[in-house]
């Protein structure tokens, strides 16, 4: 793998510009005298987010592994707060340096595919508007867009906080920008305290402000909360019936196999009897196999569980709707707890079980 800092005039920008690339030319194969096969690359452009550099990306990800791993070359140059767009007045053409030159320079410098499907561009925060903004734009360059937290003006929003004062962009900075004042089209209103909170104030509140043309729809928070809750209620009840139906799954099964395992060796074991073992002996000579057993179901149950889990949850996920898919190791101990304990319920089952067979049955062996 190559890694390289490159300086070239831009004739977008009117300047020398600085980018950092990937090319993973030198991949080993571990064969004996056998040569890489010389082919054109894929070509990722990585734009970084605000207040950072071409170097941000090499930084504070594995990106050179990833690279190396998909044989795939990464392109990382520089977009200087300037949200990778074309602004006339200033003569910085962000965005023809980033859908054609750009593509143009790399491409006659390194071997990289022409092909639309083998050519991509992502970006972080100011990058993913970028990457956004110009993958639709040059959509007949690249084939795919990714966009990680694309970048937004959060005028008011942090107003007053010191934490987050000089760095979210605002009104004055998206002029400055865009060179067009801000037009929004969402509107985030917080109710007064001494509004009464109910599901008929707020019908009446929203009819009163869709009363407005320029108003298309009007959504509340409490709304979404409310079928937000009933969501979960009704997951909860049922992964309770989950619980309980393998719950009893479990007690049917190992009640089944230790009635089994007593129908089939009831002579042998009113032989042990006869021979002068105690009620506890011939127990544990039989609970020794169920318990094992158990052991070796935990085991299997909490690692296969995990990995039910986890298709799960993907598999229910929606747009608006995700969850969290971290497990308590709380949840570990109480289902192998469970387990244990329907383990110990068919135990003393068993002990009944094996104390009323009569030594008697030995007489019908053959032996």
């Amino acid at each position: 793998m190559a890694l390289l800092q490159i300086d070239f005039f831009s004739e977008s920008l009117m300047r020398t510009v600085t980018m950092n690339a990937i090319i993973p030319t030198d991949k080993t194969l571990f064969t004996q005298h056998e040569k890489r096969e010389i082919k054109e690359y894929k070509a990722l452009y990585l734009l970084h987010g605000g207040y950072g550099n071409y170097t941000d990306w090499l930084g504070g990800t594995r990106v050179q592994a990833w690279a190396q791993d998909k044989d795939l070359a990464v392109f990382m140059p520089s977009g200087d707060n300037k949200f990778y767009i074309d602004n006339p007045d200033s003569g910085e053409m962000y965005g023809s340096f980033i859908g054609k030159e750009l593509i143009e320079f790399t491409r006659k410098t390194f071997p990289l595919s022409q092909k639309r499907e083998d050519t991509f561009i992502a970006g972080l925060s100011m990058g993913g508007y970028g990457a956004l903004v110009n993958g639709l734009k040059y959509n007949e360059t690249f084939g795919a867009i990714g966009g990680f937290s694309s970048g937004l003006l959060l005028e008011g929003v942090v107003s007053g906080s010191k934490k987050f004062a000089g760095m979210m962009p605002g009104n004055k900075f998206y002029e400055s920008i865009f060179g067009e004042k801000v037009k929004y089209n969402t509107i985030l209103l917080k109710e007064q305290s001494e509004v009464k909170k109910s599901e008929e104030s707020e019908n009446k509140l929203g009819k009163k402000i869709l009363e407005n043309s320029n108003i298309s729809k009007v959504t509340f928070m409490s709304q979404t909360k409310s079928i937000f809750d009933e969501v979960m209620d009704n997951m909860t009840f049922v992964v309770w019936i989950l619980i309980i139906s393998a719950g009893l799954l479990a007690f049917v099964v190992l009640y089944n196999l230790a009635n089994v395992n007593i129908s089939e060796r009831i002579r042998e074991l009113a032989t042990i009897k006869v021979l002068g073992f105690y009620d506890k002996e011939v127990y544990d000579y039989v609970g020794r196999e169920t318990t094992i057993l158990t052991i070796i179901g935990i085991l299997l149950g909490l690692v296969a569980g995990y990995f039910l889990e986890m298709f799960i949850l993907k598999t229910c996920e929606l747009d608006i709707l995700m969850f969290d898919t971290r497990i308590s190791i709380w949840s570990y101990v109480y289902s192998a707890s469970l387990t244990i304990l329907f383990t110990l319920i068919v135990s003393v089952v068993t002990y009944f079980a094996l104390k009323k067979i009569d030594m008697i049955e030995s007489l019908k062996s053959v032996e």
